[in-house]
């Protein structure tokens, strides 16, 4: 049985506040005690994101120092999703955290919601009967549980009949162990979560033989098909993607473009209408709206709404990863001294990933596009200096922080600004996409 339990008061506090997070962007408590936090998007059959699996760290050393290494698990979850909040990085999708043996026992599990997190339970748990016993409790109490790292031993016959999902890794099994785990252990409420899927080819396997979530690279990897032509409405992305990054803009050049769109001209006076400007006189032109946006905003606007038009048929992930990526770089920007390139360290993070959005190889579709030379080889992938900015935020992705910050420390940026940053890229990705 589980012990410790939490009472229902302790329980309910804690549970609204980790689903609420802290007041503000990010907390003054997350820079005097920098949160070490990666994540990893799951989705549905229908590319929907359906949450995320969220990586604590206790510090930027990507392992558990702390001479208690539950207690240190406990402090880096509770401090997590208590400061950052719940809902800042997960949305409305759910939170698959690990879980180990010791936190599975001792009562702590209860502290978290049990309709928002799911409990990854680690391969290296042993299923004894006080394991099972307490999964069997927490299933009681309305928790989803998670296998991670399945591969079938018989030991983990009670644990499958309760189990809501089994994660299998796409690195360490071979085609006909994927197949067979699905085909053998299938049962109704329990899912199948292919975990490493890396390339869109093995999306589509998973898919094919019944898995039913996913996770890992593979809607950033473009799909490349051959002698696919732009479509209008991407043709007129990339136009006005190209006016934007000219030296000098022409008004007149970007008013013909978003003219020919009837869905930019929408968004543009949609965007001029939000709470970002509280217009309080009619605007009687398109001409008119770009001249009041203003030369920096109009920039980042229109490269954001082309990006994201065209994206209108991938995972709406993409988006979030690029805009995520372009709001990084931008802020990090006036940090290491590049505080007069911050739109082209904007448009760095922003373009990462369009080839994946147009399944056309980056070459192609960046080729024509007036970008600073340094940007364009770098996403072209040929050795620049701002290589180590891909690969610093690369490392915060992946919860690498130790990898992170000791590029952070080169560049001279301190690990707490740079955890600020990082976590207040998401919360505005997400407010783009919302606009």
């Amino acid at each position: 049985m589980l012990s410790n339990s939490t009472s229902g008061i302790e329980k309910q506090t804690s549970q609204q506040a980790i689903a609420e997070g802290g007041p503000g962007d990010i907390p003054d408590l997350a820079k005097a005690n920098p949160i070490y936090i990666g994540r990893q998007p799951i989705f549905d059959r229908q590319r929907n994101v359906y949450g995320y699996e969220l990586l604590f760290r206790s510090s930027k050393a990507n392992f558990y120092s702390h001479e208690d290494p539950a207690q240190a698990t406990r402090e880096a979850v509770n401090s997590g999703l208590n400061v950052v909040g719940l809902d800042r990085l997960v949305g409305g999708g759910l939170g698959f955290v690990n879980i180990p043996r010791t936190l599975l026992l001792d009562g702590f599990c209860e502290l978290l919601p049990a309709n928002r997190i799911v409990l990854e339970l680690l391969e290296s748990i042993e299923p004894d009967q006080e394991v099972v016993e307490a999964c069997r409790v927490l299933k009681d109490l309305g928790y989803q549980l998670a296998l991670d790292d399945f591969v079938f031993d018989k030991s983990y016959y009670s644990l499958l009949e309760i189990a809501d999902y089994v994660k299998v890794d796409f690195k360490i099994t071979n085609k006909a162990e994927r197949h067979r785990l699905v085909k053998t252990y299938a049962r109704p409420g329990l899912k199948f979560l292919a975990e490493k899927v890396e390339s869109p080819k093995e999306c589509e396997e998973a898919y094919r033989i019944g898995y039913d979530y996913f996770q890992g690279y593979f809607f950033q990897v473009p799909e490349v098909v051959e002698g696919r032509t732009l479509g209008e409405n991407e043709q007129n992305c990339m136009l006005l993607l190209a006016e934007v990054n000219q030296p000098k803009l022409d008004f007149g050049r970007i008013e013909m473009v978003v003219k020919r769109d009837p869905s930019l001209s929408m968004k543009l006076l949609r965007y001029l209408n939000s709470a970002v400007f509280s217009l309080r006189n009619e605007l009687h032109s398109i001409r008119q709206a770009l001249t009041m946006l203003g030369e920096r905003p109009l920039r980042k606007w229109a490269s954001m709404i082309a990006l994201t038009s065209m994206g209108s048929n991938k995972p709406r992930e993409l988006l979030r990863v690029s805009l995520t990526r372009a709001t990084f770089f931008e802020m990090l920007a006036m940090d290491i001294g590049m505080g007069d390139r911050q739109f082209d360290l904007f448009m760095m993070g922003m373009l990462s990933v369009l080839d994946a959005l147009l399944d056309s190889p980056m070459e192609s579709v960046i080729g024509d596009l007036p970008l600073a030379g340094d940007v364009k080889l770098t996403l072209l992938g040929v050795e620049t200096e701002l290589n180590r900015l891909q690969e610093l935020l690369q490392h915060c992705e992946q919860g690498s922080w130790g990898e992170a910050v000791g590029i952070a420390t080169q560049l001279e940026v301190h690990e707490s600004r740079l955890i600020e940053v990082y976590y207040k890229s998401m919360k505005l990705a997400d407010e783009m996409l919302k606009v």
